[in-house]
């Protein structure tokens, strides 16, 4: 029942699939792969389309994890994150906003070392930054870089929250992001972005003094790449030679 599940779902004939995982786990209530079974059922669900379902499906596959005695609970434990997650986007797709941030609070809290908690976060902020709505996603895109810092998406985060308060149009708060992330990611992987994203986000301030103090803060801060504290430096000389050619020149 296992295999003709999985077979069934790479033929994409979905209710079939369904129905076999769901045979497992009514027929087979000992196995440690009913679970599984429950988790895959459900993810058949949401690709039917069917969500209401998938999201009980998702709600017992969690269940059943945690029930599994000894060592197949311990086993099982990233099938109930994998359940978590997916019960939460399954209720955001729902349009069940305040259940579906329950799930995703629910699920940092239970594995906050986990990988799909941070994803969930960004992806998350990553939809609010493509409706427009910046300062949700600045937040966002904020809390998986200081709850999660461990994560891979933490880098990522870290410079979309930057880029979030630039589109909103607050060039001061994308500023001392931006400046955040070149400061204590110096070799990171967004470091060249980050570093234009800088120079824009001054450019657009346009405040002289500013990019004056940014410049002596690179050149004050140890371990910066030279580049950094150069374009610093260069981006305040641009801004100063529409006030004082001969000291941008300097």
């Amino acid at each position: 029942l296992y295999w003709l599940g999985w077979s069934l779902f790479r033929l994409n004939r979905l209710e079939e699939s369904r129905d076999a995982f769901l045979g497992l786990s009514d027929g087979f209530i000992s196995e440690p792969r009913r679970p599984e079974a429950l988790l895959r059922a459900g993810v058949c669900e949401t690709l039917r389309p069917d969500d209401a379902a998938a999201v009980s499906l998702f709600e017992k596959a969690a269940a059943a994890a945690r029930s599994l005695p000894g060592s197949a609970a311990a086993s099982a434990r990233d099938v109930r994150e994998q359940a978590l997650y997916e019960k939460a986007w399954a209720l955001s797709r729902l349009g069940r906003a305040a259940e579906a941030e329950d799930a995703f609070a629910a699920l940092a809290s239970e594995f906050p070392g986990g990988r799909l908690a941070p994803e969930a976060f960004f992806r998350r902020a990553s939809q609010l930054l493509e409706q427009g709505r910046h300062a949700e996603a600045r937040d966002g895109f904020t809390r998986v870089a200081r709850s999660f810092p461990n994560s891979p998406v933490a880098d990522q985060a870290l410079y979309w929250a930057a880029e979030a308060a630039l589109e909103s149009g607050n060039a001061t708060q994308a500023a001392e992001d931006f400046w955040l992330y070149l400061s204590t990611r110096p070799r990171g992987a967004m470091i060249d972005p980050a570093r234009e994203g800088f120079e824009r986000a001054l450019s657009q301030e346009g405040s002289t003094a500013l990019a004056a103090q940014y410049a002596a803060r690179a050149q004050a801060q140890k371990g910066l790449p030279a580049e950094t504290v150069t374009r610093a430096r260069l981006a305040h000389a641009r801004l100063l030679l529409r006030e004082s050619p001969a000291d941008a020149l300097a």
